[in-house]
């Protein structure tokens, strides 16, 4: 499981001091757990109680508290539970203690915002032994997968579910998103690929470790763990 993680409790909201949870079934019981990393910042919020100062006299648009935090963004588990990957994120948890209007009081009193910002990379063996850790020189947000080989891990920009936007299934977060990393845990490499356009999609082949790569500018392209 990956966590969100508030670097100080606040009243009401359910928090943990974890970033990820590791757990087996039958019998079901906790196996490890592993610590935020150390370092991450978030770019500050917009201020919208500035922007609208006649809505802030009947709704709450400013927080009661705004605590930083550790998101995971992205988790991948390789096919034998040998490796575990996430990518972690510095977030803002915008907490809210009374209603926000009147007397309606909706039960989520905390949201939590991932600024665009650079995430880190890091991978466990299956005992919790961190074997790399780096931040990803693009920001934002990114997908994980694990191939053939628990060595090896592929990295790529993330895509939302676009449903026939500008005719494509699926669109690019960023339209200059056009890095893929390939990650070597056992040479602690973190290597750059360049893609033609922004991904639009991505894949994992787990028999040999492939990963098809589709661009917004409708290319597919094969990429393997060496070249």
């Amino acid at each position: 499981f990956g966590m969100v993680a508030l670097s100080q409790a606040e009243q009401g909201v359910s928090s943990t001091k974890e970033t990820l949870s590791v757990y087996e079934v039958q019998p079901n019981r906790k196996l490890w757990t592993i610590e935020p990393s150390k370092g991450l910042s978030a770019p500050e919020l917009p201020e919208p109680a500035a922007d609208f100062p006649e809505l802030n006299r009947d709704f709450r648009m400013r927080p009661d508290a705004l605590v930083p935090s550790t998101i995971v963004t992205g988790l991948a588990v390789n096919h034998n539970g040998t490796r575990i990957a996430i990518i972690e994120h510095a977030a803002w948890t915008w907490v809210r203690r009374g209603p926000v209007i009147g007397k309606w009081d909706p039960p989520i009193h905390a949201m939590n915002f991932v600024p665009r910002s650079r995430g880190r990379l890091r991978i466990f063996d299956g005992q919790g032994n961190e074997l790399f850790q780096g931040l990803l020189e693009t920001a934002g947000q990114f997908e994980i997968g694990f191939g053939a080989s628990p060595n090896h891990l592929w990295c790529w920009p993330a895509s939302w579910f676009a449903r026939g936007v500008k005719g494509a299934v699926w669109m690019p977060t960023d339209s200059s998103a056009k890095l893929i990393y390939r990650v070597s845990n056992d040479g602690q490499r973190m290597e750059e690929v360049a893609m033609s356009s922004a991904v639009a999609h991505a894949a994992v082949n787990p028999v040999d470790g492939r990963l098809l790569v589709s661009g917004h500018d409708g290319s597919l392209r094969f990429l393997t763990d060496d070249q």
